[in-house]
């Protein structure tokens, strides 16, 4: 998601790789806001604005290929958890002031 160079990265950091792109389709991110691991299965989350409509989009832990997006219209994304025992995350909505499920 963030492609920094060694120097703005630090010393004893290493870039490793990078995924998606600028726009709106699966694997495309408008303004990538949050970033959470799911420990149930390796997977990725990414919370992204999206313009209007926030969206939680799911990357597969090898590759990180995209795996699936949930909308919430209207809702943006400010932050993400995940539950380890069960997978389910948890979005907070700046726009609402509320924590989706």
């Amino acid at each position: 998601v963030l492609n920094r160079s060694e120097d703005e990265v630090g010393e004893g950091y290493a870039y490793e790789t990078q995924f998606g792109s600028f726009g709106g389709g699966n694997g495309q991110f408008r303004s990538p806001a949050s970033i959470a691991w799911d420990p149930t299965d390796g997977e990725v989350l990414v919370g992204d604005h999206n313009g209007t409509n926030g969206r939680v989009q799911r990357f597969a832990s090898v590759g990180l290929g995209f795996v699936d997006s949930d909308t919430m219209g209207g809702v943006l994304i400010q932050g993400l958890a995940v539950d380890p025992g069960n997978g389910d995350y948890y979005a907070s909505a700046t726009s609402q002031s509320t924590v989706h499920r």
